[in-house]
């Protein structure tokens, strides 16, 4: 039986509406992409490619798991595949080439916001190994998808903002910290200005030794084939293919990008943050305060580094703050953390990396 907090893959298309009416899209280009995504289902689930698996049944009746994470699993990988797959290669005449690409569309368009709000299918052996055995054979170089810069920035800005850090001794609690700053009205709009700017700085790499980049600002679209290649366009129209970092993260050793889909891009600290904040801790009294006593507050309790960061996420303001300095909420404390976040902001610098190789270049730096 369903759990009544859990939806399925259908289930949550309503959300999908409200989400992209959420963001600035007419009435018509919500029509249509719920158009475009719901097509692109009844293909799958009619597609003569399927060898017996009943793809319907996942869509109606596996259940999506709630929760944050920095990348889909490789069942929720498998499906976006096999949807794209089954599209591109429908035997059905009556859908034209541009009615397949809009379905295409939907689908990306839908994924996407899944991963922004953090779901995804529970990770399932048998679907995995029935999806693997279809796409074995398949050529799925034939499958493109694309984003356009809105979707890019709205994509970086939801992980930027829900990328809490939790270290030994102090913490980077991100979710907090845009509740405290949000106690003041220009102040929220001032910091939403500062991470915004920092996040249109993002660079991607666009020559093999890692020395020419282009801003996210400057890109008008990024072009995914699955295993093959990552192309950015430009606003004045060129394209170039994007390169990563690659073992020993030493910024000698680059290599093309090669990715599933967007959500294998990772945003890296060209500066581990918790350098940053080791190296410059003078420059930092309020904002080291509050890390610390949050995570010395928790410790007490457990070691556990990622219960830690759990409990942290989930805390509001006010009682933060009274575990800090065990009184109300001071707007004076949002001020002074707002001049220390400045000045944190001014010294990072983003580059975009292939989310594995992130992975590991964080755990070698202990980041």
């Amino acid at each position: 039986m369903k759990s009544t907090t859990q939806n399925t893959f259908l289930e949550l298309l309503p959300n999908f509406k409200q989400y992209w009416e959420n963001n600035s899209h007419s009435k018509n280009s919500v029509s249509s992409y719920m158009s475009y995504i719901r097509g692109a289902i009844r293909i799958v689930s009619k597609s003569d490619l399927l060898n017996g698996f009943d793809a319907a049944s996942v869509f109606n009746s596996e259940e999506m798991i709630h929760k944050s994470f920095t990348s889909f699993n490789k069942t929720t990988q498998s499906i976006k595949l096999l949807i794209a797959l089954l599209v591109k290669e429908s035997k059905n005449n009556t859908l034209s080439k541009k009615t397949k690409s809009n379905y295409l569309s939907g689908i990306t368009a839908y994924f996407n916001f899944l991963y922004l709000n953090g779901y995804q299918f529970s990770n399932n052996q048998s679907i995995a190994s029935n999806i693997k055995k279809i796409l074995k054979t398949a050529n799925l170089r034939s499958i493109s998808f694309g984003y356009k810069h809105n979707e890019i920035s709205s994509n970086f800005n939801t992980r930027l903002n829900t990328q809490d850090r939790v270290y030994e001794h102090t913490c980077f609690p991100i979710c907090l910290i845009n509740q405290i700053i949000g106690l003041d009205k220009d102040l929220t709009k001032r910091y939403r200005n500062i991470k915004k700017a920092k996040r249109e700085s993002t660079k991607f790499l666009i020559t093999q030794d890692g020395q020419n980049s282009v801003p996210l600002s400057s890109i008008n679209s990024i072009l995914i084939v699955p295993n093959k290649k990552c192309e950015i366009t430009t606003k004045s129209g060129d394209k170039y293919q994007v390169y990563t970092e690659a073992a020993p993260f030493n910024k000698t050793n680059y290599e093309q990008l090669s990715a599933i889909d967007i959500c294998d891009l990772s945003i890296d600290h060209d500066t581990p943050l918790k350098k940053l904040l080791e190296e410059k801790c003078a420059y930092y009294p309020t904002f080291l305060k509050l890390g610390t006593k949050l995570v010395d507050f928790f410790k007490e309790k457990t070691n556990d580094l990622k219960t830690i960061r759990d409990k942290i996420v989930n805390i509001d303001a006010k009682t933060a703050l009274k575990i800090v300095y065990s009184e109300n909420i001071d707007v004076q404390f949002a001020k002074d953390l707002y001049n220390e976040l400045e000045t944190l902001y001014s010294q990072m610098e983003y580059t975009i990396m292939y989310g594995p190789y992130n992975s590991k270049k964080s755990d070698s730096n202990n980041d």
